[in-house]
């Protein structure tokens, strides 16, 4: 049995690791400096050990969220940081919900198959049903996602609505839906560097998309 669940894991594009972390918008911003920093290893290392900026009384989940972090700072190249760091407000937060989509291959198919469908369905509301429904037939396509708990199931689907509502996506006390709402050339590096589709997964409408593009 182990043996086959590893095998389903290595075979499989999906893992629930952003459970474990949730949107980090904070923290991220917060260690960007030392993860692009020359001495990043050391002042990682050292931050694990004094807890001078996460603020996180365990060592274990010290290490944990900075795991996370790692993996979603790599997930992208520097010109993205660089553009992240000009942003600010809820600029900088949609820009952090692009970041997990391109982390977590579960959360880009999530969205696009659950939020956005809907949205373009004309269906402007989104229950965690309608991401059981997805994970269920996931579940049939995907060993390693089959053999995951109830448990675990669980928490992906709480996971994902609450980084909705984290990212402005979905109302704060409700299951509606909204699109984001930024000035035109905060898009612009997604329109530079091939990735388009985000502004789709910012439930944009197609007028709206052409509209920046025309502008960006």
């Amino acid at each position: 049995m182990k043996a086959f669940a590893n095998t389903a894991k290595a075979s499989s594009p999906y893992s629930a690791a952003f459970t474990g972390g949730g949107f980090l918008h904070a923290e991220l911003s917060a260690m960007l400096p030392l993860f692009l920093s020359p001495d990043r290893d050391a002042l990682i290392k050292e931050e694990i050990l004094h807890n001078n900026i996460l603020r996180i009384n365990s060592e274990v989940s010290r290490k944990r969220i900075v795991a996370e972090l790692k993996r979603r700072i790599d997930a992208l190249p520097l010109r993205f940081w660089d553009f992240y760091r000009g942003l600010s407000g809820y600029a900088q937060v949609v820009a952090v919900f692009f970041v997990l989509l391109k982390t977590y291959r579960l959360l880009f198919d999530m969205h696009i198959g659950v939020a956005v469908r809907r949205w373009q369905s004309s269906k402007t509301t989104i229950e965690t049903e309608d991401v059981k429904l997805f994970l269920d037939e996931l579940c049939v396509k995907d060993a390693f996602v089959a053999s995951w708990t109830e448990k675990t199931q669980n928490k992906v689907r709480s996971t994902y609505m609450s980084i909705l509502r984290k990212a402005g996506l979905l109302e704060e006390h409700g299951d509606s839906l909204k699109h984001v709402s930024l000035s035109d050339c905060d898009f612009s590096y997604f329109l530079e560097n091939g990735e388009t589709w985000f502004l789709e997964a910012c439930l944009l409408r197609p007028f709206e998309i052409a509209r920046v593009r025309s502008d960006v």
